[in-house]
C-alpha cells in the first residue's frame, strides 16, 4: 500500500469531501493521459479498498471521481458489486459507500493509527 495515497484519501475522506482521479494522479507522480499510468493507478486504489474491506471499513477510495462525472470509475464498482455490495444502480451505490466513508473517517477523527504498514509500490 502506498503511504502518501493512503494518508491523502484519508484527509480528503476526513474533511467531508472528494478529489479527482487528476489530483491522485498528480500526487502519485502519474500521467492520467497515459493508459498504462491510469491502470497503474487503479491498482493502486483497488488496493487501498480491498485493505479497508479487509478490516471492516468502508472502501476509501469512494472519495476518489472523476471531474466530469462525479462518480468513481468503472473498476469501483466492479469491486463494489464483486465484494457483495448490491446490484443497485452506480449512483445510489457510490452515494451509499461515500456516506459510510466520511462517517468513518469523521467518527474516528481522522486517526491513521489503523493504517496499513508502508509499502512504497514502484
Amino acid at each position: 500500500m502506498h503511504e502518501a495515497l493512503y494518508r491523502r484519501l484519508g484527509e480528503v475522506a476526513r474533511s467531508g469531501s472528494v478529489t479527482t482521479y487528476q489530483e491522485v494522479a498528480v500526487l502519485m507522480g502519474l500521467d492520467p493521459r497515459e493508459p498504462g499510468q491510469r491502470s497503474v493507478l487503479s491498482r493502486l486504489l483497488r488496493e487501498v479498498s480491498l485493505h479497508e474491506h479487509e478490516h471492516g471499513r468502508p472502501l476509501l477510495s469512494a472519495v476518489v471521481v472523476s471531474r466530469d462525472t462525479r462518480l468513481p470509475g468503472s473498476g469501483f464498482f466492479a469491486l463494489m458489486r464483486l465484494l457483495g455490495f448490491g446490484d443497485a444502480e452506480d449512483e445510489a451505490l457510490f452515494a451509499r459507500e461515500l456516506g459510510r466513508v466520511h462517517e468513518h473517517w469523521a467518527a474516528s477523527g481522522g486517526s491513521f493509527a489503523a493504517r496499513p504498514e508502508s509499502q512504497h509500490l514502484a
